[in-house]
């Protein structure tokens, strides 16, 4: 019967003192490091504060980072593009736009969009300049405001 080859995962462990493949031994510094059990649990005491500051820190900054990058989405929601069709009955309205990055859209398109309130459409018709704003959700993307441009 043949039996299948042992497989390792990485490099064989290495003792901190000897460099070589030998697990440290009782004499070791790893594991002879004086310390009595108190000094352990200040240790980890120490060493768990200064988590918990990294982590502090780390929340800190990740808050400061979201002011500018929820400014820089407001100025780029609002979107520029032109009325293809209305459709008053289903209240969905067809825009051809450029590029709309608060949408996820990097290059220009036409698209079928609902709208919040069919009241919009009835300002609109084929062939206007708009400006609008608009979501995308799983059910598809919403209109939420829109205007004429007056370009």
């Amino acid at each position: 019967m043949l039996l299948p080859a042992l497989l390792t995962v990485g490099p064989p462990a290495r003792s901190l003192t000897s460099g070589t493949t030998d697990l440290p031994n009782a004499n070791s510094p790893i594991w002879a490091s004086g310390l009595n059990e108190d000094e352990d649990e200040d240790e980890d005491e120490d060493e768990e504060e200064h988590t918990l500051n990294v982590f502090k820190r780390m929340a800190a900054g990740a808050l400061m980072m979201t002011v500018p990058v929820t400014a820089a989405v407001a100025q780029s929601a609002i979107i520029e593009g032109v009325v293809d069709k209305i459709n008053e009955s289903s209240a969905n309205i067809t825009l051809k736009h450029g590029p709309a990055p608060s949408l996820g859209f990097k290059e220009a398109v036409t698209m079928v969009y609902e709208v919040s309130d069919r009241a919009m459409l009835k300002q609109l018709k084929v062939g206007d300049k708009v400006k609008f704003e608009a979501e995308g959700g799983d059910e598809g993307f919403m209109v939420t405001k829109i205007e004429k441009s007056g370009k």
